[in-house]
């Protein structure tokens, strides 16, 4: 009577360390680069409408036209490789998340 063939015995020693699902969960804290930046510019700018020279500046429409120009010049030129992660983050961020962290600076 035939048998059958047992399961392989696995090796002693120490099990292998888990792998990470995805490259951004190495780099989670990347993110912070471009959201920091995106405060800083919106607040760079906030200030220089208060100046008389630029007081008919509407901050909303400043800050879209430096949003396309940083995007544009994020996608010509190379930038450098933690900013452009975070960039790269950002841009497949959920819409929902985008919208809960960026909603308290506008309020």
């Amino acid at each position: 009577v035939a048998t059958a063939p047992s399961p392989p015995v696995p090796a002693p020693g120490p099990a292998p360390a888990p792998k990470h699902e995805t490259h951004e969960q190495d780099n989670a804290q990347l993110a912070l680069f471009f959201l920091f930046d995106a405060l800083l510019i919106g607040c760079a700018v906030l200030h220089l409408t208060m100046f008389e020279r630029f007081h008919s500046v509407q901050f909303t429409v400043a800050v879209f036209v430096l949003g396309m120009i940083y995007s544009v010049f994020h996608i010509k030129f190379e930038a450098p490789q933690t900013l452009n992660l975070s960039f790269e983050m950002w841009t497949t961020i959920d819409s929902h998340l985008l919208l809960w962290t960026l909603l308290p600076p506008l309020i």
